[in-house]
């Protein structure tokens, strides 16, 4: 198993977030799935940070979420896997979306 981590800039800092950071910690089989998930989420603007670990980052007997060398207390974690968001294991699904459409006169 493999752990594709995001921080979503979005969701942080507001609403049920409240102070808190949110990250996104996504579920994969292998690590060709992990780099396919890894490349979308670096094309959306909403996550940053984005990591692929060989191991579980959520420590499961401390509420604290291992990045790196950082070691973070204050967050939400959403867990998602192929079934809640299918289309971030689509290769190259946000590629194109972040490119701005040109309008034709």
């Amino acid at each position: 198993m493999y752990y594709v981590t995001a921080k979503n800039i979005f969701l942080s800092g507001w609403g049920r977030a409240g102070k808190f950071d949110c990250y996104v910690c996504i579920i994969c089989k292998t690590r060709h799935e992990a780099s396919i998930v890894a490349v979308n989420a670096q094309y959306r603007s909403d996550l940053q940070r984005v990591k692929i670990h060989s191991k579980i980052p959520l420590s499961l007997t401390e509420d604290t979420l291992k990045i790196g060398r950082h070691i973070l207390t204050a967050y939400i974690v959403k867990v998602l896997d192929k079934t809640t968001e299918p289309k971030l294991f689509m290769p190259n699904y946000f590629q194109y979306r972040s490119k701005p459409k040109i309008l034709k006169r």
